[in-house]
């Protein structure tokens, strides 16, 4: 996997389209949905604003994944 300059990887598509991610029914996407939504509203009327902790909470550990 090769290492970009910014210290990031470059991952295939290949790869990423065998990653087992679960389907989730719209009720469990909704916490989801409106954390962004909040998120969105934020920067929408002040561009500038700090939504660090708020992006923290969408992390890939807040993601279930089976296998």
């Amino acid at each position: 996997m090769p290492i970009l300059d910014n210290g990031g990887y470059q991952i295939s598509q290949q790869y990423v389209e065998s990653l087992p991610i679960s389907k989730i029914s719209a009720a469990e996407q909704l916490p989801f949905l409106r954390l962004v939504d909040c998120i969105l509203a934020s920067k929408a009327s002040n561009a500038s604003a700090d939504v660090s902790e708020s992006e923290k909470r969408l992390t890939v550990s807040s993601i279930s994944f089976t296998v």
